[in-house]
């Protein structure tokens, strides 16, 4: 893979990772192992903070959402474990994260078991697939009045008017945030509405295979 970065606001949770007692990475790798499966960190750090007594709550966080971070970078790249470590301990160390002196061994032992706990892994996977192609962001419908004149005779005022609704989608893309506009009458408006409506009742039909099947659901709001 490219040479990886360490984005700033993740070198914390790193450096803290690497400087907590050796004694407290079973204690966080059993509660990650234990913790049920999560689309946010935040809520993953919330249902463990309990079970890991060891690490300061605010630490907790950092940790956990560099880890989560990682592992999606990971996930999103599908590079071996292995490689990745390698890339890992090369970048901590070239962006001064940590020590020169760093142990591949004692790296390997710290992060691999964090990063393959499946409340840490599923995740990740489950968003690097969703982030896969255009992702919806948010929209705005801006509803106005057109007016209609006579071709031949403006002057008179408007002979009839329109009520039109701009729907405006804003989504992502990479790391972009693009967005495009569509004209809706009111028979659009009830046709969207009706198809979102089928869409959730579909939803609702899908988690309750989920759950006869007892697949876990990874509730997605993207913001």
């Amino acid at each position: 893979m490219p040479n990886l970065t360490i984005p700033s606001e993740y070198r914390s949770g790193l450096s803290k990772l690497l400087r907590i007692n050796r004694e407290s990475i079973p204690e966080l790798v059993n509660a990650l192992r234990e913790a049920p499966l999560k689309f946010y960190r935040t809520d993953l750090s919330s249902a463990i903070k309990d079970k890991v007594r060891s690490v300061p709550p605010d630490d907790l966080d950092e940790i956990i959402e560099s880890l989560w971070s990682l592992e999606y970078v990971r996930a999103s790249s599908d590079v071996d474990m292995d490689r990745f470590l390698d890339d890992l301990l090369e970048a901590m160390v070239r962006e001064k994260v940590a020590p020169t002196t760093l142990d591949r061994a004692d790296l390997e032992a710290r992060m691999r078991p964090l990063l393959e706990a499946s409340s840490i892994s599923t995740p990740a996977k489950g968003r690097s697939l969703l982030m896969e192609g255009r992702t919806y962001c948010r929209a705005r419908v801006l509803t106005d009045i057109r007016p209609v004149f006579d071709s031949d005779d403006v002057v008179r005022g408007p002979r009839a008017a329109l009520i039109v609704h701009n729907l405006r989608i804003s989504y992502h893309e990479g790391r972009g945030l693009r967005d495009f506009t569509v004209l809706l009458d009111s028979g659009d408006v009830d046709a969207l509405i009706d198809a979102l409506m089928r869409a959730k009742t579909k939803q609702e039909k899908l988690k309750g295979l989920l759950d006869e099947a007892k697949t876990p659901y990874l509730d997605v709001d993207i913001e």
